[in-house]
């Protein structure tokens, strides 16, 4: 609801920050303090990292700011439902997968569990879907 907002300007779905929800961060997580020091203390980036394990940075890897590591922009969910893989690093195959994995992130972050029913969840993958723009709707 934070993340995915309309807003008198319009309705794109996304406010415009940078969030971390930590997915995929575990390829990094043990080496992360020398990652990051590496990265704050040199004009070049770390050269025994993959390209992935760059990426799992996040916006940190731009501005080499300690609060950005995990950080990625917020995208809209318009069209979304043609925008699979899903997470910034396409290891969500399809909608309902993204839905569980935000479920879980937003429990986890209000310390309780998030329970949806089988009904509220398909209906959320029904509106995502409704998000779809007209020229790319099927026949």
């Amino acid at each position: 609801m934070s993340c995915h907002t309309i807003n008198k300007d319009g309705a794109l779905f996304a406010d415009g920050r940078f969030h971390r929800l930590g997915v995929g961060f575990k390829a990094i997580e043990s080496r992360l303090s020398a990652i990051a020091l590496r990265y704050v203390n040199s004009d070049e980036p770390a050269t025994n990292l993959t390209p992935r394990e760059i990426s799992e940075l996040g916006r940190f890897s731009v501005t080499r700011k300690p609060a950005d590591i995990g950080k990625f922009k917020t995208p809209s969910l318009r069209n979304v439902a043609l925008t699979a893989p899903y997470m910034h690093d396409g290891s969500v195959a399809t909608l309902e997968e993204a839905i569980e994995l935000e479920i879980y992130y937003r429990g986890t972050e209000a310390k309780r569990p998030l329970i949806l029913t089988p009904q509220v969840k398909a209906n959320l993958v029904a509106f995502l879907k409704a998000l779809t723009s007209r020229e790319y709707e099927s026949d």
